[in-house]
């Protein structure tokens, strides 16, 4: 992790999953503190539950990720990543991390309108 990432984060919020099991080398490497959602508790993860969501628009619940090409879950990602929200007055979240001030989702949705 980079030391520009280091000072935007202090804590990471993770499920209960095998995944997670090596948690504590991620947390030693990147000086974070891992915090650990009750099970059955999905609130405590209201962003995480949500991008799932916004995810499950291009995936199946029951889809192999070893089957899809690397640019389908490429731009799965990006899409989400990369709109506008009304709390960020309508600006994306990399536009804020970067320090972007053009209306550049705007513009992205724009592009996807037409």
């Amino acid at each position: 992790m980079t030391n520009s990432l280091e000072s935007n984060f202090k804590t990471i919020s993770v499920d209960n999953g095998k995944e997670f099991s090596e948690h504590k080398a991620v947390t030693t490497t990147t000086n974070l503190k891992a915090y650990f959602a009750l099970p059955y508790h999905s609130w405590e993860r209201g962003l995480n539950e949500n991008n799932i969501g916004l995810l499950r628009q291009y995936f199946r619940k029951s889809e192999d990720f070893a089957l899809l090409s690397i640019d389908k879950i490429t731009e799965a990602a990006e899409r989400p990543n990369n709109r506008p929200r009304e709390w960020l007055e309508f600006k994306v979240h990399n536009q804020l991390f970067l320090g972007i001030n053009p209306p550049v989702a705007l513009v992205n949705l724009i592009r996807e309108l037409n």
